[in-house]
């Protein structure tokens, strides 16, 4: 029998053809888990001999053969078994004739001690636990002893090398949690403190080679609007190099400091207190401002201008533009003509539904004289009037608290408090009706009944309400949609809210144009994406109407030609025609940051792949549940780094051997 092989990181289980499907044995499916024990089988139970795991058992019997590499094989004594799930298999481990200690030969035998070792799960998921009988040796030169290592396995280490590698990889994207129970499921039982515990072996390195020649450095939020991280990445290679608390340079300062980090250049965002860092720390390097981040910057004050000058919509009324906002209506969801509301014609009419029994049912908005509403309050009066009376008896006999009898009848305090202070006549008129009113006729009588065969049928209530709409009610549609979910409520109990079948929206023939969509429009280089929106219909009669949209416009085509163009010399014309105009707030950022604004025109330098990053690092704090501290953050991306831009395997990185 040809035996199978567990690489020591690198591969997966490697079995012989026959061995790796049970279905090719049986011919049959395979199944979650090959077999289960009977409850008391301990040690020695021989699944081979068990009739109830059928042709599974043969399979089961290869197994036995599965080795570990290197000087060790498997004991021949004690086939492997599978106990209650998990499959036990049994090796014995030789140690080696050098000592380990002082390098000398040593053939002196001395004791042997057994080593669990979790292996990678078989087919189906079936947690394996390789037992191995380690032997120990005497040195007599130095008087030590010393024992074999397992193969595949740390000293000490309750799991393969391999197991470790599938766990960290697990964990990278995620919450340790998550991992731990997802690596249960497939058969590897390990806790999220000792996943988190693999980190530790992480030491997050120095760029190396021309990796430090040109970096950009990017803040991104921990919590936002309370703390934040500076992130710093390779552009050479595009790779994770470092994450810093705070943003305001000093950090990254020190990170500089600390790592031997001398870049040739620099790109980062307008912040002031990364250019101090920079020129702090890298006096020679080059910084360049980023495109995106300088651009964005233009759009928040031209935001903030049009903010002063514009209202938040602009109203135009048969194309004439109006001066203040007009009244919304309030209008169906559904049109009448629309298909799911047209193919209700026909089949409902308002007579009187019947239920299971033939009898006619009495559809109730509100509780009317005799009908089921009406019966149902005076039953909840009559044992309010009873609960009352039996606590205050229960208080007025003593030794119970006021607490004890709030809970005992599922009431507050301040409710019980005022039942305890009625009078008799108040306690015996707990059960009367205080008015009767009159019923009046309402304009939904004559849509009552067909509401309620509509929503008995499952119609959606939007199309009830557009139905009743074009069919003859005479009411507002605000009306109607609470009569439909009071009936939704009293008969279904089924709560339906109003906005679902009726919206708030400006009369016919109102075209709104929202701040929003102007400043979008106005910064758009490709305008034939807006044509359909009512901006572009009436952007040219809103400029003449706000002149101040004409000196944004001019301003921000100027400033994207000066940025998206090779000519630095342009920005000092843009400078000198608009600082005394409505952005002259951002003008004047821009001079006390003209060096690196102005390589940003010369260098082709972008810190898009970072923002790509900063992304991904969102993404790993938010499925931890934001609880990851900044350090763990930083060992994580490092590691998906390592593997995705360099290559490395997870063994590389945890053991630092592929």
């Amino acid at each position: 029998m040809s035996s199978g092989k567990i690489s020591a990181f690198g591969g997966t289980l490697q079995l012989p053809p026959h061995k790796i499907c049970i279905a090719e044995l049986t011919g049959e499916a395979v199944p979650e888990r090959p077999g289960t024990v009977k409850p008391g089988a301990g040690r020695g139970y021989d699944p081979y001999e068990d009739p109830s795991l059928g042709g599974v058992s043969p399979y089961l019997r290869d197994l036995c053969d599965v080795v570990f590499p290197g000087e060790m094989e498997a004991d021949p004594s004690k086939p492997g078994v599978l106990v209650e799930g998990v499959y036990h298999s049994y090796h014995r481990a030789e140690a080696v004739h050098e000592c380990t200690h002082c390098g000398s030969v040593s053939t002196c035998r001395n004791g042997s001690y057994v080593r669990a070792v979790e292996m990678v799960p078989l087919s189906g998921g079936v947690r394996h636990v390789a037992h191995v009988r380690v032997r120990r040796r005497l040195c007599r030169e130095c008087g030590k002893t010393y024992g074999a290592e397992v193969p595949g396995a740390e000293r000490y280490g309750r799991w393969s090398r391999e197991v470790l590698a599938i766990a960290f990889s697990d964990s990278l994207q995620g919450s340790s949690s998550d991992a731990s129970r997802h690596l249960a499921s497939r058969g590897i039982s390990m806790s999220h403190d000792t996943i988190n515990r693999l980190y530790s072996r992480i030491e997050v390195s120095g760029p190396t080679g021309d990796e430090s020649e040109v970096v950009v450095i990017d803040d991104v939020a921990y919590r936002k609007g309370c703390s934040y991280m500076s992130i710093i990445g390779s552009a050479v290679r595009h790779t994770f190099l470092g994450l810093v608390e705070g943003r305001d340079g000093r950090n990254v300062s020190a990170w500089f400091r600390e790592k031997g980090v001398s870049p040739k250049a620099v790109g980062r965002d307008r912040g002031s207190g990364l250019s101090a860092a920079v020129s702090d720390c890298a006096p020679d390097a080059v910084q360049v401002a980023d495109r995106w981040h300088l651009l964005h910057n233009v759009k928040e004050h031209i935001r903030d201008a049009m903010k002063a000058s514009l209202p938040a919509h602009v109203f135009f009324e048969g194309g004439v533009l109006a001066e203040g906002a007009p009244k919304r209506v309030d209008a169906q969801r559904l049109p009448p003509d629309a298909p799911e509301v047209l193919e209700l014609d026909g089949r409902y009419d308002n007579t009187p539904p019947l239920d299971g029994a033939g009898n006619a049912v009495r559809v109730e908005i509100i509780a009317e004289k005799g009908g089921v509403l009406e019966r149902e309050q005076a039953e909840r009066r009559r044992r309010k009037k009873e609960d009352t009376a039996r606590m205050r008896a229960d208080f007025a006999s003593g030794g119970v608290s006021k607490k004890e009898l709030a809970g005992r009848y599922g009431i507050s305090l301040p409710t019980l408090s005022r039942r305890l202070k009625m009078g008799e006549d108040e306690v015996e008129s707990l059960d009367r009706k205080k008015r009767n009113g009159k019923m009046r006729s309402s304009a939904v009588d004559d849509h009552r009944n067909i509401i309620y065969k509509m929503l008995e049928d499952g119609v959606a209530p939007a199309a009830i309400l557009s139905w009743c709409m074009g069919r003859g009610y005479a009411g507002s549609p605000v009306t109607l949609a609470k009569n439909i979910a009071a009936v939704s409520k009293n008969h279904f109990a089924r709560d339906l809210k109003p906005d679902s079948m009726i919206t708030s929206c400006y009369p016919p023939g109102v075209d709104a144009v929202s701040r929003l969509d102007i400043r979008r429009y106005m910064t758009s280089n490709d305008r034939s994406a807006m044509s359909e929106k009512p901006v572009a219909k009436y952007y040219r009669s809103i400029k003449r109407a706000y002149p101040v949209l004409g000196e944004l416009e001019n301003a921000w085509r100027d400033f994207y030609c000066t940025i998206m163009g090779s000519g630095p010399e342009w920005l000092d014309a843009f400078i000198s025609r608009h600082e005394n105009g409505t952005l002259a707030n951002f003008v004047l950022g821009i001079k006390m940051d003209r060096e690196a604004v102005r390589n940003a025109i010369i260098y082709d330098l972008s810190s898009g792949f970072m923002e790509g990053t900063n992304n991904l690092l969102k993404l790993v704090k938010r499925a931890m549940f934001g609880r990851a501290s900044i350090k763990l953050l930083e060992k994580k991306m490092y590691a998906i780094s390592q593997m995705r831009a360099m290559g490395k395997s997870a063994s590389e990185i945890l053991f630092g051997t592929s």
